[in-house]
């Protein structure tokens, strides 16, 4: 399961990395939104083990979107950071740097980034962070991949030139999730998948000004007890939003258990 979860989001990172398409090369630069569009995302699908008929949740997520379950003994954090921040991620990039005057993550404003440009370590599209390797192993046209690097966000990060070898240009970006397998139980109660927005930060567990808390969270919920999902999602976001959080704001909320039947 997990596997195919894997294959399926690398799948979707390759068609998204497939050329635009139009006249002639230079209307053909990888990325179907743009070289400098991306996203995170997470997705979290239960199935029943044909093996011993336990119901399971495999969630998976790129970038700083979040999966959450509450269950007994608080709300469990089924994703994972892609951050620089986070050290895991951190170590994984430096390592694939080949010029210790330049890293490939740096600070830039006063936070880091990859390749002094974009805060996530893994996500869908940014093809100007991907190697050219992406298109070539998913049947993508070398030649289109190649004409990244003409715009004004690759040329501020001082990429090599387009004839390097590809090797050089890989900046660790990827959009191969973490993936979690996990036994549901009778006293679960919610699972909410949401963007970044609706939470604070997960490494300190502190509001900031940025968005809830885990704590808070789950006390909305609990004071929202007979309202629908969609309700609870509009306060989830409203009080968010209250707290300070200015980036997007997007969940979905799904009762489990007998609390919410």
């Amino acid at each position: 399961v997990a596997g195919s979860v894997r294959a399926a989001y690398l799948r979707a990172d390759a068609r998204i990395l497939e050329p635009k398409g139009g006249g002639g090369l230079r209307d053909t630069g990888r990325g179907v939104g743009g070289a400098t569009c991306g996203a995170s995302a997470a997705t979290a699908i239960v199935y029943r083990d044909p093996g011993d008929g336990a119901l399971r949740l495999v969630s998976a997520n790129v970038g700083n979107t979040v999966v959450l379950l509450k269950r007994r003994g608080g709300v469990a954090v089924l994703s994972a950071l892609h951050t620089p921040e986070n050290a895991t991620e951190y170590s994984r990039v430096q390592r694939l740097g080949t010029n210790p005057r330049m890293p490939l993550i740096r600070e830039t404003g006063g936070r880091l980034r990859l390749g002094g440009s974009l805060s996530l370590t893994r996500a869908f599209g940014d093809a100007y962070l991907k190697p050219v390797e992406a298109s070539d192993e998913r049947g993508g046209d070398r030649s289109a991949a190649r004409l990244v690097g003409e715009g004004a966000a690759e040329r501020s990060l001082r990429l090599p030139p387009l004839d390097a070898p590809p090797k050089v240009r890989d900046f660790g970006l990827t959009a191969e999730p973490d993936v979690s397998i996990t036994q549901l139980r009778e006293d679960d109660e919610w699972l909410i998948v949401a963007s970044n927005g609706l939470v604070s930060d997960l490494t300190t567990r502190q509001a900031a000004g940025n968005g809830l808390t885990l704590e808070g969270i789950d006390d909305i919920v609990n004071t929202l007890r007979g309202e629908t999902p969609a309700e609870i999602c509009s306060e989830l976001a409203t009080v968010a939003r209250r707290n300070g959080s200015v980036d997007d704001i997007t969940l979905v909320f799904v009762p489990l258990g007998p609390k919410f039947a």
